[in-house]
């Protein structure tokens, strides 16, 4: 995935780059074998998505707003059902991935853009 140039690099199961660099912020590319998953973490369930692009196999944090209930907050698990039957028949799936706000895991860690899915079209 080059949509966000050079600087973008493997960090464990996604990718990020380092604050203020890249060439883009948002994109679009194709994934496959795409399945969202609910994982459950000490501030609440976050939503993921375990999908594939060329090389590599990722596990990147999902920020569509569809999938919450209107809270913004609870993960609406029907949609999230319905998603995943309509991703398990297909060969690839078109999403628009961005990155994050700058954020570091702790203050060893210089900040960060991480790579997450915008959106997901089924």
């Amino acid at each position: 995935m080059n949509v966000f140039g050079s600087e973008l690099k493997q960090m464990g199961f996604t990718r990020a780059l380092p604050e203020n660099t890249g060439l883009h912020s948002l994109g679009c590319c194709w994934g496959s074998e795409c399945r969202l998953t609910i994982v459950q973490r000490e501030m609440g369930p976050r939503l993921k998505l375990h999908w594939c692009d060329q090389n590599d196999e990722l596990f990147t944090a999902v920020a569509d707003i569809r999938y919450y209930e209107p809270d913004h907050h609870t993960l609406c698990t029907t949609v999230i059902e319905v998603t995943n039957k309509q991703l398990a028949m297909q060969e690839r799936t078109l999403l628009s991935v961005g990155l994050s706000r700058p954020y570091h895991k702790s203050d060893n860690e210089a900040p960060m853009h991480w790579l997450q899915i915008n959106n997901i079209y089924p």
